[in-house]
């Protein structure tokens, strides 16, 4: 059963008890289970994605490293770029395997709120921080794939270059960090509520988070289609 179907039910029975609210304490575990496992899963998409991400990172900067071989600063730079992907590979794969211990860990529910709290504030916090850094690896190796000319690469402007990279990594960042604020924000509300024994939905501030990230995909969406009109003159 849905959340917004337990909290209609609760209300109906309670204005048939003069608003003595009828909720148990196995209702406000069902929907404290049904909010955080919610939660849970978005981590596991996230974690599954960025760990797709990385793996083609890493091979593309394998094979443009062996490409760009005589470069003078690209046979150092993609190196180090599949160093820093296998780092993030292996703190990926360590986020997952916790993740699935806390999915099939035997304690209390409110103890295992408490935990994927501490998840959301530690490790996956940190992998929030350093995602974009692997997606812009990734992107660099597609454009030196496409560039690549007899081993030679030119980055004819570098200032916009960088710029662009500072774009794209805030681009990534701070939308990702929201939804973690509000998805943390329900975790304690989760926890509030199993301490207090009493049952109170975030239902608006999540409805705002929604609305904030369909205004910031179609804003972004038309900042690149803009971006492709702009480049398109410019190179007539």
């Amino acid at each position: 059963m849905e959340e917004k179907d337990i909290i209609r039910i609760w209300k109906k029975g309670s204005d048939k008890l003069n608003n003595e609210k009828p909720i148990t304490m196995e209702t406000i575990e069902a929907l404290v289970k049904s909010r955080s496992g919610k939660v849970t899963g978005r981590i596991r998409w996230d974690l599954y994605f960025s760990l797709a991400c990385y793996l083609a990172g890493l091979f593309l900067t394998s094979y443009t490293s062996a490409l760009y071989s005589s470069h003078v600063y690209l046979k150092w730079i993609l190196p180090a770029m599949a160093l820093v992907l296998i780092l993030l590979l292996i703190q990926n794969i360590q986020l997952l395997i916790y993740y699935h211990k806390l999915r099939i860990l035997d304690v209390s529910l409110r103890d295992k709120v408490t935990r994927i709290i501490r998840y959301f504030r530690g490790g996956f916090s940190i992998w929030q921080l350093v995602w974009p850094v692997g997606m812009i690896f990734l992107v660099f190796s597609v454009t030196l794939l496409i560039d690549y000319q007899e081993g030679f690469y030119r980055i004819n402007h570098p200032f916009e270059f960088v710029a662009v990279l500072i774009v794209m990594y805030m681009l990534m960042y701070f939308p990702m960090r929201y939804t973690r604020s509000v998805n943390l924000y329900d975790l304690e509300n989760c926890l509030k509520n199993l301490d207090e024994q009493e049952y109170t939905s975030i239902e608006k501030i999540t409805r705002r988070h929604r609305r904030f990230m369909i205004f910031f995909a179609i804003g972004l969406a038309l900042l690149l289609l803009g971006s492709l009109v702009m480049w398109y003159v410019y190179a007539r």
